[in-house]
């Protein structure tokens, strides 16, 4: 689905049963504010009406909305009149990709005042008494914890220098302390789970993944835009920027990467950090049909192993190891290791008289020596961690 697609209730109406068909259970759809209100004061729902009531016989969906601070409280409010009760809508987005593009920040006079004005203590409190940090802020501000204080008010340069990156910082803090108060106002109308994406920034060319992007392209340069502030989109909650995010958004559940031209596994991990759930609401684009797509079968099998995958997450999580492999390639991913008990599991791609294929797996411990494996295109070798055995 292109960002707008769920805009048109009757675009979607002929999709959503090939979504079911491919074994979907989930469809992120956006709800751009002049499509409720357009007009200042007057609301409009019937396409969102239309949407949430088509697919409630359907047994699909998860919704995300684009909403600005003046609607999303009353959004929420009419989502809750209309789907309290059947739960079609399961999650929230807040927002979409904030940033600054063309400068590092925002220079407006009343920006330009609270740029001068000291950092928020609380902000400096809460990174100050983090035990660990973003390894990318760490990179970014190296100094921070050793010259940090919370007795002396400070600018943003001050505490965290002149440049770019500060800037970002700033903006940073700027864009989560609005969202922020935007996703409070909507959870005291409906307290449904909320989340926010964020357009990557890469400042490291062997992270990203441009083997099929064609030389030239006007994407490769939008999105593989580098480390500077401005050209990649200011003040989004990229690595470095997480823990700022954080304190200021703490009604968001997660906050979710759109992986188009990084490497997929690299940009997973990022976003795994401190723990939170993982969501990738856009990837890379494709024409393949709903009902023709490479996800049919993997998410078929997931929903058949729903029960033990869920309970495993819920009580276990650190039990199970998953995995996949790529297309092969020159660059792609050969094998996996992963210690689990006393074993050490070798994963490898399936492969027939030297052609090897895809793959993807879920490995759950069932005690005893025995392994749940979920999935296809691989191969597995256990081991023991214990020298003496045979």
């Amino acid at each position: 689905m292109h960002n707008s697609s769920l805009s048109s209730a009757e675009y979607m109406s002929s999709k959503w049963g090939d979504l079911k068909a491919a074994n979907f259970n989930t469809v992120l759809g956006s709800v751009p504010c002049e499509s409720i209100e357009p007009e200042e004061g007057v609301s409009d729902f019937s396409h969102v009406d239309k949407a949430i009531l088509e697919l409630k016989p359907i047994d699909l969906c998860e919704a995300a909305w684009e909403a600005d601070a003046r609607a999303f409280s009353t959004l929420m409010r009419h989502i809750k009149e209309i789907d309290a009760a059947h739960s079609t809508v399961l999650m929230i987005q807040v927002q979409n990709e904030c940033r600054v593009l063309g400068d590092s920040r925002d220079r407006s006079k009343l920006a330009e005042k609270v740029f001068a004005q000291p950092v928020p203590l609380d902000l400096l409190g809460h990174l100050a008494g983090k035990q660990h940090l973003n390894p990318k802020f760490e990179k970014r501000w190296p100094r921070f914890r050793n010259t940090v204080s919370l007795d002396v008010g400070k600018t943003w340069q001050q505490v965290f220098g002149k440049g770019n990156a500060t800037d970002g910082l700033f903006m940073a803090h700027s864009y989560a302390s609005y969202i922020g108060k935007v996703a409070q106002a909507g959870k005291e109308g409906f307290p449904l789970p909320f989340f926010t994406n964020v357009w990557l920034s890469t400042d490291d060319e062997s992270l990203l993944d441009i083997r099929d992007i064609a030389d030239g392209i006007g994407m490769k340069i939008v999105a593989c835009s580098g480390h500077k502030p401005g050209i990649y989109p200011s003040g989004g909650p990229c690595p470095h920027t997480l823990d700022v995010w954080k304190c200021c958004v703490p009604g968001l559940h997660l906050i979710a990467p759109n992986v188009y031209l990084q490497k997929y596994e690299w940009a997973c991990k990022q976003y795994r950090y401190d723990n939170q759930p993982l969501l990738i609401p856009e990837r890379r684009i494709d024409t393949i049909e709903a009902a023709k797509n490479d996800f049919k079968k993997p998410y078929g099998l997931l929903d058949k192993m729903s029960d033990h995958i869920l309970a495993t997450q819920a009580n276990h999580p650190e039990d199970m190891f998953d995995f996949f492999f790529d297309e092969p390639s020159r660059t792609a991913r050969a094998s996996w290791v992963r210690s689990m008990g006393i074993f050490t599991l070798h994963v490898i791609r399936s492969f027939v008289f030297e052609n090897q294929s895809p793959g993807y797996g879920i490995f759950i411990p069932r005690g005893q020596g025995r392994f749940l494996l979920i999935g296809e295109g691989f191969q597995v070798k256990f081991g023991s961690q214990n020298p003496d055995a045979s």
